[in-house]
């Protein structure tokens, strides 16, 4: 429980949501998922769910960025088009869209704190990444009775590959805020080079109850999040849903294609 050499915890989360409470939220999960069998939402599922806490890596960092970029400014004009109508050809004007491209340049400055990286391999990365976010305001100094009934994960993933997978995480959210920052109607050919100072990490534990089922001989794992009570996991999918949902989508467009050519 962590106890062993390494980076020990930091500070933790204790768990809010309790296990009957995580398995009421699991049931009203399932009966949400729309494009399973009826059959899946009404079957009672066997499962066992564990407490377990979840090492994280928490990054902080302030950032400096310079970035070059061409912005596209929207703007119209008339223009006259030939179309055939009751075989008979005509002309008609109507209005053109075209873009007005120029180079553009600056430096942005941002400050990242609690940067979350999951440090365990034995979890889905698509599964960890929607049980967010977490409270880390309410982070605990960390103290092993916390531990007591509960599974505890050393991390798996090292402090030096976590930085990695921040920077990935911080780099995404630069091009955004860089985007915004720009303006303009379109930007093209973003580049940014960043430069990170004050870097300083924390290893933090995160509770989540852990669990999978079987539906029709195959395995679905999901996890609930142990201070906000969020479901996320994977449900099998009926063929049947699936292809009502892409006829009515495309009933959907046809019926605008055939009002909006009137």
């Amino acid at each position: 429980q962590n106890e062993d050499a390494g980076i020990h915890p930091e500070s933790l989360l204790p768990f809010l949501v309790t296990k009957d409470r995580a398995l009421e939220l699991f049931r009203r999960w399932k009966k949400k998922r729309w494009l399973a069998p009826r059959d899946f939402k009404k079957h009672k599922l066997d499962h066992q769910l564990q407490g377990i806490y979840i090492p994280y890596w928490s990054y902080d960092s302030d950032t400096k960025s310079r970035y070059t970029a061409q912005v596209g400014t929207y703007h119209y004009r008339t223009v006259t088009r030939t179309r055939t109508v009751n075989g008979k050809r005509e002309q008609y004007q109507t209005t053109e869209r075209y873009t007005v491209w120029r180079p553009t340049s600056g430096t942005h400055q941002e400050e990242f704190r609690d940067i979350l990286v999951h440090a365990s391999r034995q979890m889905n990365d698509k599964h960890m990444a929607a049980i967010g976010p977490y409270p880390l305001e309410r982070l605990l100094p960390y103290r092993p009775d916390y531990l007591s009934g509960f599974a505890a994960e050393k991390y798996s993933v090292d402090v030096e590959s976590g930085w990695a997978r921040g920077k990935q995480m911080i780099e995404s959210i630069l091009r955004r805020h860089i985007t915004r920052r720009i303006g303009g109607d379109e930007v093209r050919n973003l580049r940014i080079h960043t430069r990170y100072s004050r870097n300083m990490y924390k290893h933090v534990l995160l509770p989540a109850w852990n669990s999978s089922y079987v539906y029709k001989d195959k395995t679905y794992p999901y996890i609930v999040n142990g201070q906000t009570g969020k479901v996320t996991g994977d449900a099998p999918i009926s063929p049947w849903r699936v292809t009502f949902l892409v006829l009515l989508v495309l009933v959907i467009i046809t019926v605008i294609i055939i009002f909006g050519t009137k």
